[in-house]
């Protein structure tokens, strides 16, 4: 039983903010207890083939209104993301299977930085707030909702949530084990701190992008190779979340790309072929109108296979081809490669609309909008019997060329519904 099903089970329907605002207590301690036992007990299958997992920020985030904008960025592309499971690691989660790193100290010992997902994590954990039922009531009452209205994505397969409590629980001594050898490896001390300034930030959690914390003096000698062992930690856990639910991880920033080349040596045909995420980015920008793509809509992109390959073809084709381009030149780039299929359906979409018009009205109709000298040509109201008895007029073949014209098919068809998309 999935979680969204354990959620519908419990209330019996959609909830709402209000209903969830409503629980008691003794309400919030049942339906912990029942998404617990459901997903410990309910054996998930292994995704597609074609399945990825996007990484803690994506993935942690799919179901925050914060994380709308990189989860449309990933659904434009992958077909299938495996994320994690808020309610369940909500409820799931235990303080005891959270890595726990050591201080960095000052090598004069006046200060020391502390940190990890117990003091970054507490109030998205219901074993750390569950004394305070408000806490908990404004967690559920703010993320429930929006799962629901996602669940097209869920029941379609294009989001697959798995519990992370159970990676946490099953992996805590390899996770702690990779950060040790990372903290040995001089490739791994030097080049995380030189990735992150210049490909941008690193994520240490779900809810954390960035946001590394340095001492503003010397650190202590002991300490030194151990600055980064947040970032190493969130690699290990990245990792072990894509290994224990057999699918690849494909890093959502050129940053984490290159800290997990520099890791592995080499990278997988998904992971090195996958296109770069500021390539997704002016796509998304180019193709979504107000950079929204709702659930329905990601869901339909994917119903004609032969449509979405062609479009995913098509974005591989200019992710390749602009390596090495600024950004104004990928964004031109982009511009100059999906304006013409831009362009095709808005031909086409004239043409549908003047069949109909046809279909309704007649021919007399359409024709008497391009002028009454032209509309005299006409006869009847079937363009192919004018055609047939010798009107060749170029306006009545431009006409009949116009009501022929195919159906969108492809990546205009794919293109077509993320411009329509509400």
């Amino acid at each position: 039983m999935s979680t969204l099903t354990a959620l519908e089970t419990f209330f019996g329907d959609r909830p709402t903010s209000e209903q969830i605002q409503g629980l008691s207590t003794h309400d919030i301690e049942r339906l912990a207890q029942h998404v617990n036992e459901s997903s410990s007990t309910t054996e998930l299958a292994s995704p597609p083939q074609d399945a990825l997992y996007p990484g803690s920020w994506v993935a942690g985030n799919w179901h925050e209104p914060v994380g709308q904008y990189d989860l449309n960025q990933r659904l434009l592309y992958h077909r299938v993301l495996v994320t994690h499971d808020p309610i369940a690691d909500f409820f799931g989660i235990q303080n005891r299977w959270l890595y726990e790193y050591r201080d960095i100290r000052a090598a004069n010992g006046s200060m020391a930085i502390s940190g990890g997902p117990n003091l970054w994590n507490r109030n998205l954990l219901y074993s750390s707030i569950k004394d305070s039922s408000e806490q908990v009531r404004h967690y559920l009452a703010r993320t429930i909702p929006y799962i629901f209205e996602l669940s097209p994505l869920l029941n379609a397969g294009v989001i697959l949530p798995r519990p992370q409590w159970k990676v946490l629980r099953d992996r805590y001594h390899q996770i702690g084990t990779s950060v040790r050898h990372d903290v040995a490896n001089d490739s791994m001390v030097i080049g995380a701190p030189e990735i992150a300034e210049k490909l941008g930030p690193l994520p240490l959690w779900d809810n954390l992008l960035g946001l590394h914390a340095s001492l503003n003096q010397a650190v202590h000698k002991s300490d030194q190779r151990w600055e980064w062992q947040y970032e190493f930690a969130e690699l290990a856990r990245q990792l072990a979340f894509a290994d224990q639910y057999s699918t690849v991880y494909v890093p959502q920033s050129s940053a984490e790309l290159q800290l997990l080349r520099l890791k592995l040596g080499q990278l997988t045909a998904e992971q090195d072929t996958a296109p770069r995420p500021e390539t997704l980015a002016e796509i998304a920008r180019f193709a979504l109108p107000n950079l929204k793509l709702d659930a329905e809509t990601a869901v339909d992109i994917r119903q004609n296979e032969s449509a979405f390959d062609e479009w995913r073809n098509r974005i591989r084709s200019i992710d390749r081809d602009s390596r090495g381009d600024s950004h104004s030149q990928l964004r031109q780039r982009i511009q100059d490669e999906l304006t013409p299929v831009r362009n095709s359906i808005e031909s086409v979409s004239l043409g549908s609309a003047m069949r109909k018009s046809v279909e309704e009205d007649g021919m007399m109709a359409v024709l008497s909008t391009i002028g009454s000298g032209s509309a005299a040509l006409a006869w009847g109201t079937n363009p192919g019997q004018a055609l047939a008895s010798g009107v060749s007029t170029g306006v009545l073949v431009w006409l009949w060329r116009m009501f022929r014209r195919p159906r969108l098919e492809g990546e205009s068809l794919i293109f077509n519904s993320l411009q329509r998309t509400s």
